[in-house]
This record gives C-alpha cells, sequence and structure tokens, in this order.
C-alpha cells in the first residue's frame, strides 16, 4: 500500500466518530490513541499519515513522560487502542490461530517441546511458518528466519518485532541444544541492534594495533621488534607491558572499552578516516566528543558517570599506559577526568539482588530455594524415564533430561561454593571439583580453585555427602548422554569442540530453570549475595567468612553485605526492646473517676503555646 492510500489521523478520527461499530466509551478510547500520536509527533493531524508501522514504532519507543501520563498501564492502553485501529482499517493483520502442522518430520519434533515453562509458542509459529511453505527441518536457514521476519514486520509492525525474533532465535537454540533430532541450523537475529562497528571497519593500521595491544595485555610477551617491515605502520609510541597478563575477563572489558570509545567518536562526527590509530582516542578532542554522545544517549547529566562510562575511562588509561604517555599530556588527561569521573560508588546491593533477598525473607520461599537441586533432579529423573498419568503419557527424553540434570548440579554447586559463572562453566574433573572414588564421611571431596578467574584469589571448600550424591548421580548418571562426555569439563558444551557450555547461555538457563520453579529470576550471580546474607544472618558478625566464601582480598565487597544484614539485626533489636519494654514495667492504669498523679499529670511544654 503506497502511502498515497494511507489515512492521514484526521481521516481516522473521523472514521472512527462515524463508525457504529463502537460504544461511546470505546470511540473515546481510540481518539486518545490517535490524538496521543499526533501529540508525540507535533504536528498537526491533519498533517500526518496513520503509517501502520511507523505509528506502532514511535508509541512503542515513547515514555509515558513524553506524553504527560502519570502511568505506564495508559501508554500500554494506547498501545493496544492503535493496533485495533490499523486492524480496523485493514492496514494490519490480526493474530491469527496457528493451522496443525501436517508435516510428519515437524510434528515429530513439535511433540518433544515442552508443554510448559517457557514460551514456546513462539518457536511454534515459526515452525508453522516453515511448513506451511513446505521447509523440512533439515533445510531450514538463515534465509528462510529473515523471510518469516520480514513477513511479520509488513503484517504485525512495530518495535517489538525485533524483541519477537530475538526469542524465536534463542528457543530454536535452546530446543537445538536440549531436543534430540532438532535441526543444528545456526540461526541469528536478522535484525540486531546496532551497537557498534566492528574493527575491521576502521582503517587497517588501527584494527592491527588494536589486536597487537589486546594480545599483550593479555600475555605480557615480547617487545616488538626494532626493525619492521618499510610496508607496516609505523608504531610512534613506546610499548610499556602490565607487570603481570591481564585476565580474559579483562581484556574483553579493553576490547569492549575500545570498540565503545571509536563508536561514540564516529557517531559524533569525527570522520573514519581520522580513527586510524589506538593513540588517536587519547586525544581530548575525541574522547571528549565520545563521551559527550554517549551521555547524551544514556541520558546523564552533571558529569556522574556510571559503570559503563567508567570502564572506558578505565580503558583510556590503559592504553595510556600501553602507549607510554607521560608529561603533560597525561597530566592532561588525569586533569580532565578529575573532575568528570566523580561517579559516587555503590555502597549497598544493587535493587535487583535486594528484592530477591525480601523474597527470600519468607522461610517458606528460602526451604524451596534451598531444595532446588533436588527438585530439579527429580524433574530429570521423570523426564529420564518418562511417566504416565491417566491418559497422559510422556515418552522417555534422556538428553533433555541430561541438561536438566547439568543445571541441578550447578544449582547445588553455588549453593555450596557461590563462584563465578566463569569459573563454573570452567570446571574440569579432577581439578576444580575433586571426588574420592570411595565415599566416606571424613572424604566426600572438595571445590578447589587454585586462581578465580577475577581476583586470582584461590578458594577451597570441603563437599557435603548429600551434595556428593546428588553430583554422582549426575556425572555417572546423566552426564554421559551429553555432547563431548569424554572432555574434562564438569558442563560439556554443545556437538562439535570439546568446549565448556557458554557462559551466557548457561548462566540464562539456570535463570530460567529457577523461574519455572520458584515464579521469580535468580541469576547465577545472585548466589553469591545470598551466601552472604544466609552467612550474616546466622552471625552478624562472621564479616570474615564473607569475604572467604566470596574469594576477596579486601572486605569492601564483604561490608556491602555487612551494612544491610547488621542494619537490619539492629532494628530488629531495636523492636524487640521496645516491644518489652511496652510488656513489661508500666505503671497500672488508673480507674475512671480517680485523679491523676501529681508526677503523672502533663505538664506545659516549653515553647509550644496553646495558639501553635
Amino acid at each position: 500500500m503506497s502511502k498515497r492510500d494511507l489515512p492521514t489521523i484526521a481521516e481516522a478520527l473521523n472514521r472512527i466518530s462515524t463508525d457504529a461499530g463502537f460504544s461511546d466509551s470505546r470511540r473515546r478510547q481510540l481518539r486518545s490513541a490517535l490524538q496521543a500520536l499526533a501529540r508525540l509527533q507535533g504536528q498537526p493531524p491533519e498533517s500526518l499519515v496513520l503509517h501502520p508501522q511507523k505509528s506502532l514504532a514511535l508509541l512503542e519507543r515513547a515514555s509515558p513522560a513524553e506524553l504527560g501520563l502519570k502511568s505506564a498501564a495508559t501508554l500500554n492502553g494506547y498501545r493496544s487502542n492503535l493496533r485495533a485501529i490499523l486492524r480496523r482499517f485493514g492496514l494490519l493483520k490480526g493474530r491469527e490461530a496457528l493451522a496443525p502442522v501436517e508435516d510428519p518430520a515437524w510434528v515429530a519434533l513439535l511433540e518433544r517441546l515442552p508443554q510448559e515453562g517457557h514460551d514456546f509458542d513462539r518457536l511454534k509459529a515459526f515452525v508453522n511458518w516453515l511448513a506451511r511453505q513446505g521447509v523440512a527441518p533439515a533445510e531450514t536457514s538463515q534465509d528462510h528466519l529473515a523471510a518469516y521476519a520480514l513477513e511479520r514486520e509488513v503484517s504485525r509492525g512495530g518495535n517489538k518485532q525485533t524483541d519477537h525474533m530475538r526469542r524465536v532465535v534463542g528457543l530454536w537454540r535452546r530446543a537445538a541444544r536440549t531436543i534430540e533430532g532438532w535441526p543444528q541450523a545456526g540461526l541469528a537475529n536478522p535484525n540486531p541492534r546496532q551497537m557498534s562497528l566492528p574493527f575491521d571497519a576502521y582503517p587497517a593500521p588501527l584494527e592491527k594495533e588494536v589486536e597487537t595491544y589486546l594480545c599483550d595485555i593479555r600475555t605480557a610477551g615480547d617487545i616488538w621488534s626494532e626493525d619492521e617491515p618499510e610496508d607496516e605502520p609505523v608504531i610512534t609510541f613506546r610499548k610499556v607491558l602490565p607487570k603481570q597478563p591481564r585476565s580474559a575477563r579483562t581484556v574483553r572489558t579493553r576490547r569492549y572499552g575500545v570498540r565503545a570509545l571509536l563508536w561514540g567518536a564516529h557517531q559524533a562526527g569525527v570522520p573514519m578516516e581520522q580513527l586510524n590509530s589506538l593513540r588517536v582516542i587519547l586525544s581530548p578532542k575525541v574522547f571528549r566528543r565520545s563521551f559527550s554522545w554517549h551521555m547524551a544517549r544514556k541520558g546523564i547529566q552533571d558529569k556522574k558517570f556510571d559503570d559503563h562510562l567508567m570502564s572506558m575511562v578505565a580503558t583510556i588509561f590503559s592504553v595510556a599506559n600501553y602507549c607510554g604517555v607521560d608529561g603533560e599530556e597525561r597530566a592532561e588527561l588525569k586533569a580532565f577526568f578529575k573532575k568528570v569521573a566523580v561517579t559516587e560508588r555503590r555502597t549497598g546491593l544493587i535493587d535487583r539482588h535486594e528484592r530477591i533477598l525480601e523474597r527470600l525473607e519468607d522461610p517458606r520461599i528460602l526451604a524451596m530455594f534451598l531444595k532446588l537441586p533436588m527438585q530439579i533432579m527429580h524433574n530429570a529423573r521423570r523426564l529420564r524415564d518418562g511417566w504416565s498419568k491417566g491418559k497422559v503419557t510422556q515418552a522417555p527424553r534422556p538428553v533433555e533430561a541430561a541438561w536438566l540434570a547439568s543445571i541441578a548440579a550447578a544449582v547445588e554447586i553455588e549453593l555450596h561454593a557461590p563462584v563465578r559463572i566463569t569459573d563454573l562453566t570452567t570446571m574440569r574433573l579432577g581439578q576444580e571439583l575433586r571426588l574420592p572414588a570411595e565415599a566416606s564421611p571424613e572424604a566426600s571431596g572438595s571445590f578447589h580453585f587454585a586462581r578465580t578467574s577475577k581476583t586470582g584469589q584461590g578458594l577451597q571448600m570441603p563437599i557435603r555427602p548429600e551434595t556428593r550424591r546428588l553430583l554422582k548421580e549426575y556425572l555417572d548418571d546423566f552426564r554421559p548422554l551429553l555432547p563431548n562426555a569424554n572432555s574434562q569439563w564438569v558442563f560439556p558444551g554443545k556437538p562439535g569442540p570439546a568446549k565448556p557450555r557458554d557462559i551466557q547461555a548457561f548462566g540464562t538457563t539456570i535463570t530460567e530453570t529457577i523461574a519455572d520453579v520458584l515464579g521469580f529470576r535468580v541469576n547465577p550471580h545472585a548466589f553469591r549475595v545470598i551466601a552472604g546474607a544466609l552467612i550474616l544472618k546466622r552471625d552478624p558478625h562472621a564479616i570474615d567468612d564473607v569475604r572467604a566464601i566470596l574469594g576477596h582480598s579486601t572486605f569492601d565487597t564483604a561490608m556491602k553485605f555487612y551494612r544491610r544484614m547488621n542494619t537490619w539485626e539492629a532494628g530488629r533489636r531495636l523492636g524487640e526492646i521496645i516491644a518489652e519494654g511496652r510488656a513489661t514495667g508500666l505503671p497500672q492504669r488508673p480507674g475512671p473517676g480517680s485523679p491523676l498523679p501529681r508526677q503523672g499529670r502533663p505538664g506545659p511544654m516549653r515553647g509550644w503555646g496553646r495558639g501553635r
């Protein structure tokens, strides 16, 4: 449909006013949505075309404050009413009932999808579209996903289609990992959000310098040779390598920081040809424009940097050290960031973790949380063996059961040894996880981390008998069913090279599995918060236990838990003192008509007259 065939917002308002199919109240709701759309664009309704995709995208990107609304629910109502208007005018397709899939190959795969838990309806809609197009499971490709995304964009519209496709891809990958026989096509979101450019999009000298810088800080290797070939770009600075190699996590952060600085500078108007050297990000003209662009995009004012911008500041000083910057240039860097990098460091827990701890204050929910590994392992056994209840029969699904059992083992490990997700995924048999061949009360095994991923501190903890039994069941009965079961990893990855589980995918799966059981999300890092809270709840002054369990060399992080729990317990003790004082030691209340003793009569309060 061409633009000239689309109605204006004014024409749509008139059609709604004369449409007898709407009640008066419904007509007012629809008119409000169209008026909000015109108000958002700041133009009269007569000059605005009611384009279905663009109009929906505008309302979906809008915030309640932009429209002067006090509630996000009102804005959601506007979005829903706009969709109803577009469907009424034939500009948008409604949600259609899915026709049954007739392809036997797809039917067999759909029957293996879980019926509860995750929103697999999105994946079923994509499979239904593939079946209607006559695409067999083994023939599914990225082109089919792109065609499906385009059809939904035209028919449904709005920014939510990007989120829908992201979820479809995630569910497809989850099915490929957990369901036997699911196609292993490597699908990716056809419309990802562009947050920065890859290094190969910049001039070649910059790409080479960045990769060399990242390699050097990771390995702290040999100094460059002074007699470089003439065709190679001349390096105009001397290298100053760090005293010790940086961790893989730090290297990833520095890579991200360089990309963000370059992207912000380019978005702020710095020409691409000028971004031809690593040292260019140390130019005040460049990094100031980059920071200004990032601050404007995030809505940051008063030069208070968040963690994202502070990581970029750390990257600048890392590059400055590496390039041997000193003298006036280094003084200028320090003077600039002394003024702007004044972000207030967080002294307490983040809101998400506070909400989790508040949920766990309920003893019933806490008990359910602590019994999660056993519950998940029970579900894994049922999934492996199959079950029958009345007329419903579930066939055995051993591979999916093995993936679920790995979640039970991971949660049990995190409860007793709350390590970071990087350390959890890279655990090795006989190294970080040590289980003796024969169980005994004196030796049930141990967790042994020689160097944790972030702090480099060692961490050793014993394994209790019940934990050993659960881990042995996973290792003996379920892990052999997983791909790469002969590798050294406690949690082997998907088919292919013998690598451990992907950090992001494993963390997301743990979070979603917990949410299916408890009803709220607990990410792997929250286990560290919960461990600190549990220790201090038992003993409010066991701050050194918190520091040791979390593998920290200082008390800084442990103090966050101590402040919260100490304040909570201090408030509880004060409440008990007040309650005890109210219950005991009070004089007997005089009977009616009895005169008050002189010392009990209320006297005048100084400075408070009768008129105040």
